[in-house]
């Protein structure tokens, strides 16, 4: 309805989208695409749904301008978009940065990975046209056969085709270790952005508490690489989905990792999204978008533009038992009131 509404307006909406083209890459590049370039908020119905909400709720409170620039890519990780330099800086990381260190040749880990994968290929080479032979010998006693296929080699069936060598580390990978980064957000540096909203999760649904690390080196990696070393940052905490049920958590255990992120880093955000998905409370994906980026907004307009206005609600800080009962503390930041009980209307 919102994008409808921007749309067909009779006068030109100053919201502007970017979106930045497909892509994966295994180097950061320097310069980055866009089919159509800016688009116009007539075009609004083509928008991040979420963006959209965040950038209305900001041009209705600060009439001026807004311009959003999209770098998104479905069913990916967050180690896709971190920065090689993120991974490089944090502990319990290395493993990812020697990762992408093995993918490239100008380093002593990647010479090394090469050199292994090459020496592996020569071997598969080798088998291969052994087994290639083998097959040749037996057609040749024109046997009825039954061939198949699989990564470039005719094999008879039963029987087992070698696989070919992976490359070194990210090489091979599309969706690998910071490939988004250097694709879609490396180019856009040091582009004057204002602040990063930031929306994922599900792809990492399974990490744990090693996902806020995850988070950190995100973060960090981005602000080091923009000069911005107090970068806002704002994102959506996972939504509900799953069933009530001890063995099967659904998104529980990512957002308690979110929550760790959040309490302990600086000048960032989290937008709760788990009262908004009422109706789909069994979907992977969540209906309601205007909601929490009209939550991501208001941390925005909070910290960003000075407005006196609650961002978030109250936060758990520790709970104690006492025989049959519980007493649960909260601390709230900035204004607001206590603890209550709210419907946003979105049930079928």
């Amino acid at each position: 309805d919102l994008a409808n509404e921007i749309a067909r307006s009779k006068e030109e909406i100053p919201i502007r989208e970017f979106q930045v083209d497909i892509g994966s890459a295994l180097f950061p590049q320097s310069r980055t695409t866009s089919e159509g370039g800016w688009k116009s908020s007539k075009q609004a119905g083509g928008f991040s749904a979420l963006s959209l909400s965040f950038a209305w709720s900001l041009y209705e409170e600060l009439n001026v301008p807004i311009g959003i620039v999209r770098s998104s890519h479905g069913a990916t990780p967050i180690e896709t978009w971190t920065a090689y330099e993120g991974f490089a800086a944090h502990p319990k990381l290395q493993h990812i940065a020697a990762k992408i260190r093995q993918s490239d040749p100008s380093t002593a880990n990647g010479q090394e990975a090469y050199a292994e994968f090459y020496e592996e290929l020569k071997k598969w080479q080798v088998e291969g046209e052994k087994r290639i032979e083998r097959m040749r010998a037996v057609k040749a006693m024109d046997c009825s056969l039954t061939w198949l296929r699989q990564d470039g080699l005719y094999i008879q069936r039963p029987g087992t085709v070698l696989p070919q060598p992976s490359l070194p580390g990210i090489a091979g990978e599309w969706k690998g270790a910071s490939r988004m980064y250097n694709m879609k957000i490396a180019p856009l540096i040091p582009y004057a952005i204002r602040g990063a909203i930031w929306c994922q999760g599900t792809h990492n649904a399974g990490d744990g508490r090693i996902y806020a690390a995850k988070m950190e080196a995100l973060v960090n990696g981005w602000r080091k690489n923009w000069g911005r070393p107090e970068l806002p940052f704002y994102f959506t905490q996972m939504q509900c989905y799953g069933q009530p049920d001890p063995d099967s958590v659904g998104f529980a255990d990512i957002r308690e990792a979110q929550t760790l992120f959040f309490t302990s880093a600086k000048n960032v955000g989290m937008a709760l999204q788990y009262d908004l998905n009422s109706a789909n409370p069994g979907g992977i994906h969540n209906f309601n978008k205007l909601h929490p980026g009209q939550r991501l907004a208001r941390w925005a307009l909070a910290h960003e533009y000075g407005k006196e206005i609650a961002y978030t609600g109250p936060i758990y800080k520790s709970h104690g038992i006492q025989g049959n009962s519980v007493r649960g503390q909260f601390e709230q930041r900035g204004p607001g009131g206590g603890l209550m009980v709210g419907s946003k209307g979105m049930a079928a």
